[in-house]
């Protein structure tokens, strides 16, 4: 139990780290210049219609459900190696018994699960932010005079 939910904290947060984190945030720069940059070379006609893998990193690196997969698969095999490494004692030879039990279609399902977890999570802080905007809306339109437009009360001279 407590592999899985280590696995939801490190699949959503690898995946909010990678689309919105500030340590990522000089690589998708030069992965965003890179794409416009094939783009142009595309519009001249320098390069092919083909998708290039930067353009398919950049598809990633924007998208909270795609980087959600691939961060589900990424935490999903260190999961099944944890697993694996738990499963096997230390005097035990069956590795048989680990391959059945943990197959690659547990990775698999390990990447589907992390998109879930990762645009559901984006998903309920989004609606967070919506929430708290309309609060902050509707208290300033019922109260205009005591309240100041950053949510500060106005300070009489």
């Amino acid at each position: 139990m407590i592999a899985f939910f280590l696995f939801c904290l490190a699949s959503v947060g690898l995946t909010a780290i990678l689309v919105d984190g500030k340590v990522f945030q000089p690589f998708r720069e030069r992965v965003e210049r890179s794409v416009i940059q094939v783009e142009r070379q595309r519009a001249d006609g320098k390069r092919s219609k083909r998708r290039t893998w930067i353009e398919f990193f950049w598809g990633i690196l924007t998208c909270y459900q795609c980087c959600g997969f691939w961060s589900g698969l990424f935490c999903g095999v260190f999961l099944w190696f944890c697993l694996s490494l738990e499963r096997l004692a230390p005097l035990s030879d069956d590795v048989k018994t680990v391959w059945l039990v943990f197959s690659p279609f547990f990775v698999l399902i390990c990447g589907f699960a992390g998109s879930l977890l990762s645009h559901t999570f984006l998903q309920f802080f989004e609606l967070l932010f919506y929430k708290k905007e309309f609060y902050r809306r509707t208290i300033m339109q019922q109260f205009p005079d005591e309240h100041h437009p950053h949510g500060e009360e106005k300070q009489e001279d």
